[in-house]
């Protein structure tokens, strides 16, 4: 005999489903018809968002822009620092050079008698007289004084010839220089020539020759040698 009410029996199934589910504690529905699924499995996935916080973000915000304000301004702080220290160290540089000093052609001549008088000498001469060289290249033939009281403050340097000195190179102090018009004037005294970025002026007896920079504001005196 069929049961006139053939759905019954699926509802007291259910029914008994729920007080199980209810007795053992689960806020999630049972799926009666299937496995769970992952927000069944993992409760908290299911949770809703947050309300969007305009006060807390608009704080954040602007505790943002501030901390980039206070970065620019250290930023910019240590470049004028940096560009205060550079300008004060130009200006005690410019302060500290001593005010250009011209030269005669007569004054230059007269280094002949405080270092060209090694003309002919043996290079232990020169050792006594300017001290221990800065370069002692005595193997290739050439001496070297960077300026010092013993060499007038002037740089120094000495050709050799089996230890025997042929030359003496005086270069001028920083502020000292010999302008070239002044050589003219005894042109007929010079030979005049080029060389390598420099212009050569020799004494026509060959004692003497001076050498000129060639450079952007002109002829600048380089060094004299003597022979």
């Amino acid at each position: 005999m069929t049961d006139p009410n053939p759905v019954a029996p699926k509802i007291a199934e259910l029914g008994q489903k729920v007080r199980r589910i209810i007795a053992q504690g689960e806020r999630q529905p049972a799926n009666i018809d299937g496995p769970k699924t992952e927000n069944q499995i993992r409760p908290e996935a299911a949770q809703p968002a947050q309300p969007f916080n305009r006060q807390r973000h608009t704080r954040n915000f602007i505790i943002f822009l501030q901390s980039l304000a206070i970065i620019a301004l250290v930023a910019v702080a240590y470049g004028a620092r940096k560009d205060l220290k550079a300008e004060r160290e130009t200006n005690a540089f410019l302060t500290s050079r001593p005010a250009p000093k011209g030269l005669s052609l007569s004054e230059v001549s007269q280094w002949r008698a405080q270092c060209g008088y090694l003309v002919g000498s043996h290079k232990s001469k020169a050792v006594d007289a300017f001290g221990v060289p800065t370069v002692d290249g005595s193997a290739v033939d050439f001496m070297m004084w960077l300026p010092s009281p013993k060499t007038g403050g002037r740089q120094i340097s000495a050709s050799l010839s089996h230890d025997w000195i042929v030359s003496v190179t005086v270069e001028p102090k920083p502020e000292e220089f010999l302008d070239f018009v002044t050589v003219m004037q005894k042109a007929e005294d010079f030979t005049f020539s080029g060389l390598w970025g420099a212009f050569v002026v020799t004494k026509k007896d060959g004692s003497a020759v001076l050498t000129y920079a060639i450079e952007r504001d002109g002829l600048n005196f380089a060094s004299i040698e003597f022979r």
